[in-house]
């Protein structure tokens, strides 16, 4: 499953994972969304579950279409066409 990752420009700590690469079906009370950059997300999750991050973000995605997170956003330089999208393989 490819899962393209943004981030709010509204509040920059929220990320938004989704399966589409526009992110149009994301929330819109955090809009606008913009694509992080190569390596900008954090998966965030309870590891005493023994449930893995991706496992949750990925649960998420199937009942909602979309998983929202709260943790921050870091850009890692450059943001160019080919970084303007950061897309999970899981």
């Amino acid at each position: 499953m490819h899962i393209f990752v943004f981030y709010s420009r509204l509040d920059p700590d929220v990320l938004g994972f989704t399966q589409h690469a526009s992110g149009q079906n994301l929330p819109p009370e955090y809009r606008p969304w913009e694509p992080a950059a190569a390596g900008g997300a954090v998966l965030l999750g309870d590891d005493a579950a023994h449930v893995s991050d991706a496992h949750i973000v990925l649960e998420g995605i199937r009942r909602d279409g979309f998983f929202i997170a709260v943790g921050g956003y870091e850009d890692a330089g450059p943001v160019g066409p080919a970084a303007q999208q950061r897309r999970v393989f899981m």
